[in-house]
């Protein structure tokens, strides 16, 4: 069994008010849940304007197959919303 944390930390450039950083992280929490069946959460800044750090677990009998639902999941975030990456962290737990 293989276990993977990722911890992400970014800022949103279009986001202006509470409600423009909710329509993003609520978008990237639902691609990861419903799409990579990953468990996500937004674990703090919650009222931050323009900041988000958000949570997310996989877990797998594939240490190969985990990582690459992390990679897909970081790769996404990247290339389809518009913001900057100050800090990640990926653990494997188990």
């Amino acid at each position: 069994m293989y276990v993977y944390l990722l911890e992400i930390n970014f800022i949103i450039y279009d986001a202006f008010s509470l409600k423009d950083k909710r329509r993003t992280v609520r978008s990237i929490l639902d691609y990861a849940r419903k799409n990579l069946n990953i468990s996500a959460a937004e674990i703090s800044d919650l009222d931050i304007l323009n900041k988000a750090h958000l949570g997310f677990v996989t877990i797998s009998n594939s240490n190969k197959v985990a990582r690459k639902i992390i990679d897909d999941l970081i790769n996404r975030i990247e290339s389809t919303y518009p913001i900057e990456i100050l800090e990640k962290n990926i653990e494997r737990l188990a």
